[in-house]
């Protein structure tokens, strides 16, 4: 799933341009909240479940909890 999501945010261009390959369109949501905050809004309303999901799915990416165990482990990520 963060696959297809990470692919999604590539074909997404928005005020800074294309998306990241490596980042999450609802992490780049909640980073670029200021100047699309609909997009945020519209993400979080799709995973009504989820609290805050994009404020979530942002610290996801800061603390690269989305890597494989592999990388953490190596990299002493945690």
């Amino acid at each position: 799933m963060i696959g297809l999501d990470q692919s999604l945010n590539c074909l997404v261009k928005l005020s800074d341009g294309w998306g990241l390959p490596d980042e999450m369109l609802s992490s780049r949501a909640w980073r670029l909240r200021g100047g699309h905050p609909s997009l945020r809004q519209w993400i979080d309303r799709l995973f009504f479940w989820d609290k805050d999901h994009c404020k979530e799915c942002y610290f996801i990416e800061i603390e690269r909890r989305q890597l494989p165990r592999e990388y953490s482990e190596r990299f002493n990520v945690s």
